[in-house]
């Protein structure tokens, strides 16, 4: 009886977390702005002269969560170049539009 109840369990827990994971895809499958315009914020973690109002002008109107999902996709897609990891480039780039976590 114990190995049934667990493998209900185990089931039950898999198809959550299925659940959550497409309810997640749903809301952020694109970010609301050109990734390209991210191509600003690069300077900010590369050191190279940068100017962080043509960044945060790309990120205006959106929440934090927003914001970040948009940096990392523009990231990971090398849109924006980086000498951090990107858990730190993200941080740093909200943090210079005055949107930190």
């Amino acid at each position: 009886m114990g190995s049934k109840g667990s493998v209900f369990v185990a089931l039950f827990l898999s198809l959550n977390l299925l659940s959550l994971s497409v309810v997640t895809s749903q809301i952020f499958q694109t970010c609301s702005v050109d990734l390209s315009r991210l191509s600003a914020c690069s300077g900010l973690l590369t050191g190279e002269p940068a100017s962080p109002s043509e960044c945060c002008n790309a990120l205006v109107g959106m929440g934090v969560l927003e914001a970040s999902f948009c940096v990392t996709d523009a990231i990971l897609r090398g849109i924006m170049a980086t000498n951090f990891p990107v858990g730190v480039s993200v941080n740093i780039t909200l943090n210079q539009c005055g949107m930190g976590l």
